[in-house]
């Protein structure tokens, strides 16, 4: 199994204050309540455990979620990252439309800046993996 956490994270504090970042609470907010909590994928080898799988594994990565590092490898792995969420973002629409109450503009415009951010090669954010 492969699962991203939210909300993502940074290091040096510039995903702070971000549309991305708060798309990732508001996701969690309105799908809470909606009934629909996001799954913890930290929870997931306990999960299996606990319905008897055994010698469950468990890595965990940070993926970048644009093309910031410079590592050439990770730089590759962000634009995927990215190109991901950007599909991701307007999915979750309905979310904040049913589960906050929005307009359908006022989420258009909500992704629209989170896609933004996404494209920000200042923001050195992951998620974590």
């Amino acid at each position: 199994m492969q699962d991203g956490c939210m909300p993502f994270r940074s290091a040096d504090g510039t995903l702070e204050n971000t549309t991305i970042l708060d798309w990732c609470h508001k996701t969690l907010e309105g799908s809470s309540k909606l009934g629909r909590t996001w799954a913890d994928p930290k929870q997931y080898k306990r999960i299996m455990e606990e319905v008897g799988f055994v010698n469950v594994e468990e890595r965990r990565l940070k993926w970048p979620l644009n093309m910031w590092p410079r590592d050439k490898k990770l730089k590759e792995l962000g634009m995927w990252v990215r190109e991901d969420i950007m599909e991701i973002l307007a999915a979750v629409k309905k979310v904040f439309v049913h589960g906050l109450g929005w307009s359908s503009e006022e989420a258009d415009g909500f992704v629209e800046r989170a896609r933004g951010c996404l494209m920000d090669r200042g923001i050195h954010g992951w998620v974590d993996m």
